[in-house]
Protein backbone atom coordinates (compact mmCIF):
# COMPACT_ATOMS: atom_id res chain seq x y z
CA UNK A 1 0.00 0.00 0.00
CA UNK A 2 2.93 2.41 1.17
CA UNK A 3 4.27 1.74 -2.20
CA UNK A 4 1.30 2.74 -4.57
CA UNK A 5 1.15 5.96 -2.41
CA UNK A 6 5.02 6.46 -2.87
CA UNK A 7 4.27 5.81 -7.05
CA UNK A 8 1.33 7.75 -7.62
CA UNK A 9 2.85 10.84 -5.54
CA UNK A 10 6.06 10.42 -7.60
CA UNK A 11 3.94 10.45 -10.80
CA UNK A 12 1.80 13.65 -9.47
CA UNK A 13 4.94 15.46 -8.17
CA UNK A 14 7.31 18.04 -10.10
CA UNK A 15 8.43 15.10 -12.46
CA UNK A 16 5.04 14.27 -13.78
CA UNK A 17 3.98 17.69 -14.40
CA UNK A 18 6.35 18.38 -16.06
CA UNK A 19 6.21 15.30 -18.40
CA UNK A 20 2.47 15.88 -19.22
CA UNK A 21 3.36 19.58 -19.95
CA UNK A 22 5.91 18.49 -22.27
CA UNK A 23 3.34 16.17 -23.88
CA UNK A 24 1.17 18.88 -24.22
CA UNK A 25 4.01 21.48 -26.08
CA UNK A 26 4.74 17.89 -28.10
CA UNK A 27 1.10 17.72 -29.54
CA UNK A 28 0.83 21.49 -30.00
CA UNK A 29 4.13 21.61 -32.38
CA UNK A 30 2.63 18.89 -34.40
CA UNK A 31 -1.14 20.04 -34.53
CA UNK A 32 0.57 23.36 -36.18
CA UNK A 33 3.26 21.72 -38.36
CA UNK A 34 0.29 19.58 -39.21
CA UNK A 35 -1.95 22.10 -40.27
CA UNK A 36 0.40 24.73 -42.03
CA UNK A 37 0.77 27.15 -38.73
CA UNK A 38 2.62 30.24 -40.33
CA UNK A 39 1.82 30.31 -43.42
CA UNK A 40 0.88 32.82 -45.12
CA UNK A 41 -1.30 31.64 -47.92
CA UNK A 42 -4.36 31.37 -45.80
CA UNK A 43 -6.12 33.90 -43.05
CA UNK A 44 -6.00 32.93 -39.53
CA UNK A 45 -8.69 32.74 -37.13
CA UNK A 46 -8.51 36.41 -35.98
CA UNK A 47 -8.82 37.65 -39.64
CA UNK A 48 -12.07 35.75 -40.85
CA UNK A 49 -14.90 37.18 -39.84
CA UNK A 50 -17.76 35.17 -37.22
CA UNK A 51 -20.58 35.72 -40.03
CA UNK A 52 -18.91 34.13 -42.63
CA UNK A 53 -17.82 31.08 -41.14
CA UNK A 54 -20.18 28.04 -41.91
CA UNK A 55 -21.91 26.58 -38.80
CA UNK A 56 -20.14 22.88 -37.80
CA UNK A 57 -22.16 19.95 -38.58
CA UNK A 58 -23.48 19.36 -35.26
CA UNK A 59 -24.35 22.65 -34.53
CA UNK A 60 -26.62 22.50 -38.26
CA UNK A 61 -28.16 18.78 -36.66
CA UNK A 62 -28.41 20.44 -33.38
CA UNK A 63 -30.31 23.26 -34.77
CA UNK A 64 -32.49 20.90 -37.15
CA UNK A 65 -33.47 18.52 -34.35
CA UNK A 66 -34.59 21.87 -32.10
CA UNK A 67 -36.93 22.65 -35.67
CA UNK A 68 -37.87 18.93 -35.70
CA UNK A 69 -39.15 19.29 -32.18
CA UNK A 70 -40.75 22.53 -32.15
CA UNK A 71 -42.57 20.51 -35.42
CA UNK A 72 -43.68 18.03 -33.26
CA UNK A 73 -44.76 20.15 -30.21
CA UNK A 74 -46.91 21.87 -32.83
CA UNK A 75 -48.58 18.53 -34.42
CA UNK A 76 -48.98 17.30 -30.96
CA UNK A 77 -50.55 20.48 -29.71
CA UNK A 78 -53.10 20.82 -32.67
CA UNK A 79 -52.81 17.20 -34.57
CA UNK A 80 -52.76 15.74 -37.82
CA UNK A 81 -55.60 13.75 -38.23
CA UNK A 82 -57.12 11.72 -41.67
CA UNK A 83 -60.67 10.67 -41.93
CA UNK A 84 -61.09 6.88 -41.17
CA UNK A 85 -59.77 4.48 -43.29
CA UNK A 86 -58.92 7.45 -45.70
CA UNK A 87 -56.20 9.48 -46.65
CA UNK A 88 -57.73 12.82 -46.53
CA UNK A 89 -56.59 15.53 -44.36
CA UNK A 90 -58.95 17.20 -41.90
CA UNK A 91 -59.79 20.85 -41.55
CA UNK A 92 -57.47 21.08 -37.88
CA UNK A 93 -54.93 18.67 -39.86
CA UNK A 94 -54.94 21.51 -42.76
CA UNK A 95 -54.47 24.41 -39.84
CA UNK A 96 -51.52 22.19 -37.72
CA UNK A 97 -49.47 21.67 -41.54
CA UNK A 98 -49.95 25.46 -42.49
CA UNK A 99 -48.33 26.13 -39.16
CA UNK A 100 -45.51 23.46 -39.64
CA UNK A 101 -45.04 25.17 -43.46
CA UNK A 102 -44.39 28.23 -41.55
CA UNK A 103 -41.24 26.37 -39.09
CA UNK A 104 -39.89 25.02 -42.34
CA UNK A 105 -40.19 28.24 -44.28
CA UNK A 106 -38.00 29.96 -41.48
CA UNK A 107 -35.46 27.01 -41.74
CA UNK A 108 -34.72 26.55 -45.30
CA UNK A 109 -32.27 24.10 -44.48
CA UNK A 110 -34.16 21.83 -42.40
CA UNK A 111 -35.33 18.43 -44.53
CA UNK A 112 -37.50 16.38 -43.02
CA UNK A 113 -38.67 12.88 -43.15
CA UNK A 114 -42.62 12.56 -42.17
CA UNK A 115 -43.45 9.49 -41.06
CA UNK A 116 -46.94 7.70 -40.76
CA UNK A 117 -47.86 5.53 -38.19
CA UNK A 118 -51.44 3.23 -37.34
CA UNK A 119 -52.63 1.42 -34.70
CA UNK A 120 -52.71 -2.62 -35.06
CA UNK A 121 -56.71 -2.85 -36.32
CA UNK A 122 -56.90 -4.63 -39.00
CA UNK A 123 -54.39 -6.08 -41.75
CA UNK A 124 -50.87 -4.99 -40.79
CA UNK A 125 -49.87 -4.99 -45.02
CA UNK A 126 -52.63 -2.85 -45.57
CA UNK A 127 -52.15 -0.55 -42.48
CA UNK A 128 -48.68 0.01 -43.40
CA UNK A 129 -49.98 1.17 -46.94
CA UNK A 130 -52.29 3.56 -45.61
CA UNK A 131 -49.32 4.81 -43.29
CA UNK A 132 -47.48 5.28 -46.59
CA UNK A 133 -50.51 7.41 -48.12
CA UNK A 134 -50.87 9.27 -45.21
CA UNK A 135 -47.31 10.52 -45.04
CA UNK A 136 -47.31 11.30 -48.36
CA UNK A 137 -50.29 13.03 -48.08
CA UNK A 138 -48.61 15.17 -45.81
CA UNK A 139 -45.77 15.97 -47.71
CA UNK A 140 -48.03 16.55 -50.85
CA UNK A 141 -49.90 19.33 -48.56
CA UNK A 142 -46.56 20.91 -47.31
CA UNK A 143 -45.35 20.79 -51.24
CA UNK A 144 -48.51 22.51 -52.46
CA UNK A 145 -47.81 25.23 -49.32
CA UNK A 146 -44.19 26.09 -50.81
CA UNK A 147 -42.31 23.67 -49.22
CA UNK A 148 -39.72 22.29 -51.70
CA UNK A 149 -40.32 18.27 -52.24
CA UNK A 150 -36.45 17.66 -51.96
CA UNK A 151 -36.51 18.75 -48.49
CA UNK A 152 -39.78 16.22 -47.67
CA UNK A 153 -39.64 12.58 -47.66
CA UNK A 154 -42.42 9.98 -46.91
CA UNK A 155 -42.36 6.59 -44.58
CA UNK A 156 -44.76 4.61 -43.25
CA UNK A 157 -44.20 2.37 -40.75
CA UNK A 158 -47.71 1.19 -39.84
CA UNK A 159 -48.46 -0.53 -36.62
CA UNK A 160 -44.53 -1.45 -36.12
CA UNK A 161 -43.76 1.30 -33.39
CA UNK A 162 -46.47 2.20 -31.03
CA UNK A 163 -46.02 4.90 -28.51
CA UNK A 164 -49.40 3.28 -26.41
CA UNK A 165 -51.51 -0.17 -25.54
CA UNK A 166 -53.16 -0.70 -28.34
CA UNK A 167 -55.51 -2.75 -26.22
CA UNK A 168 -57.33 0.17 -25.28
CA UNK A 169 -59.16 2.97 -27.90
CA UNK A 170 -56.88 5.59 -25.95
CA UNK A 171 -53.80 3.66 -27.06
CA UNK A 172 -54.38 3.08 -30.16
CA UNK A 173 -55.80 6.47 -30.88
CA UNK A 174 -52.33 7.77 -29.95
CA UNK A 175 -51.00 5.07 -32.35
CA UNK A 176 -52.77 6.47 -35.13
CA UNK A 177 -50.17 10.05 -35.70
CA UNK A 178 -47.57 11.58 -37.93
CA UNK A 179 -44.91 12.43 -36.77
CA UNK A 180 -41.72 14.38 -37.93
CA UNK A 181 -37.92 13.18 -38.04
CA UNK A 182 -34.86 15.13 -38.90
CA UNK A 183 -33.51 13.68 -42.65
CA UNK A 184 -29.94 13.58 -43.84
Amino acid sequence: MAQARRGRSAAGGPAGWVLLLGLMVLALIIAAVSKGCGSSDEPGPASQSPTTTTPTTSTAVTSGLAVIAQINAEVQRTGITFLTGKTELTATSKTTLDAVAAILRRNPDVKAEVRGHTDNEGDATKNLQLSQQRAQAVVAYLVSKGIPAARLTARGLGEAVPIADNSTPEGRAQNRRVEFQLAP
